[in-house]
């Protein structure tokens, strides 16, 4: 008989493309309240990193206490990670498939 557990997110995502970084974090600080996940915020541009990393700094950001949870990375890096992953897509697939 299997048991059906509950599984919380292991991983929180953001894409930051409408100049609101604070909501952006405060919806992710919403997830690490619930589920204490590694979190990940994608950014468009340099000057909005920039901000977001500002508002995690320990004692000084609003969002200090995700600081060492957090990353952020720029969406250009996203989609190189992507293209480089592409040839492999089928061996990604498979690692990433649920165990049944």
């Amino acid at each position: 008989m299997r048991t059906h557990l509950l599984h919380f997110p292991l991983k929180a995502w953001e894409i930051e493309v409408s100049g609101k970084v604070e909501l952006a974090l405060a919806r992710l600080k919403h997830a690490f309240d619930l589920w204490h996940p590694e979190l990940y915020l994608v950014v468009s541009d340099v000057k909005t990193k920039q901000k977001a990393e500002s508002l995690v700094k320990p004692k000084m950001g609003a969002f200090a206490e995700i600081e060492k949870f957090l990353t952020v990375v720029g969406i250009d890096d996203i989609v190189d990670l992507y293209n480089s992953l592409k040839p492999h897509r089928d061996f990604v697939s498979k690692l990433a498939r649920k165990y049944s």
